[in-house]
């Protein structure tokens, strides 16, 4: 899932019509104040999808056990996702202390912080999608993409530099956690193969030491083959058809099995009836990876 494809501003200014009547004067409001920030802008499209569910309630009157209209759903969601950048903000504002093990352990928090915006985004845009019936990449999308775009470029931009500073930041030095966030951040950066490639580069280097988990270094790789158009080597990327996961072109099948267990990764079957449930259920017809 990918937020850089699609332009989110681009997507509220688009042809007036279609089933988001909510966004249409608040587009212009949005358009005319480019420096606006994200979360204000999430924060009036918010306002205005309630405004227009409350809206809809009255010229309806739905009976009390009707569904929720579409906008009635996106309205806590389009909040919900002000709030993850609001929240990654603070996290990237905080101060690194000069002491050695204190910043080691700054660092360590905000990269926590980064990735759990990465992956709530994440959450919030596949919610919108299956509990919304709202398709990625629609309009109707577009304060997600707004906010996932917002999150995909800062938590990549500090996460280069967190790089360039002080290297990849290891389980032995950062916590297990913050080196899976470090991770997390990369995988989801499609957008920069170059920081794909470096980043496969260190985590190849560490993980005879322990100092990185065997499974990112395994999803990792098979996302820079896969990028680059060759085979992946684990069997982790792929995509979904008429419901069912199937994994992309792999190398030395036959082998597959013993590599995965190398990586402490699951059984291939098991794994995809895992992907697929989370993924191609409903929702989007292809996805670009399990992770």
């Amino acid at each position: 899932m990918n937020f850089e494809t699609i332009n989110g501003w681009q997507l509220l200014r688009s042809e007036r019509g279609g089933p988001e009547p909510a966004f249409h004067s608040l587009t212009e409001r949005l358009t005319m104040k480019p420096s606006l920030s994200i979360r204000g802008a999430l924060s009036l499209l918010a306002m205005a999808l309630a405004s227009a569910a409350s809206a809809q309630v009255v010229q309806s009157a739905p009976s009390p056990a009707a569904a929720p209209s579409s906008i009635e759903c996106q309205a806590p969601l389009v909040h919900e996702a002000g709030d993850v950048v609001a929240t990654m903000k603070k996290a990237l504002a905080e101060q690194i202390p000069v002491e050695k093990a204190a910043a080691k352990a700054a660092v360590g928090r905000r990269l926590v912080a980064m990735g759990n915006a990465d992956m709530d985004i994440r959450h919030i845009a596949m919610q919108t999608v299956h509990q919304c019936n709202v398709a990625f990449g629609s309009r109707g999308m577009a304060p997600i993409m707004l906010a996932g775009r917002e999150i995909n470029q800062a938590t990549r931009s500090e996460l280069l530099r967190i790089l360039d500073s002080t290297g990849w930041p290891t389980i032995s030095g950062y916590g297990a956690e913050a080196d899976k966030a470090a991770f997390v951040i990369t995988q989801h950066a499609d957008k920069d193969l170059a920081l794909q490639r470096r980043v496969l580069g260190m985590l190849e280097g560490l993980i005879a030491k322990g100092d990185t988990d065997k499974e990112n270094y395994a999803l990792l790789y098979d996302r820079v083959q896969v990028n680059e158009g060759r085979p992946q080597r684990y069997g982790t990327q792929g995509g979904c058809e008429n419901g069912k996961w199937v994994s992309a072109k792999t190398e030395d099948e036959p082998g597959l099995a013993k590599r995965r267990a190398s990586m402490k990764l699951p059984d291939l079957a098991e794994w995809s009836v895992t992907v697929a449930e989370m993924y191609c259920k409903k929702g989007p017809a292809t996805l670009s990876s399990s992770k």
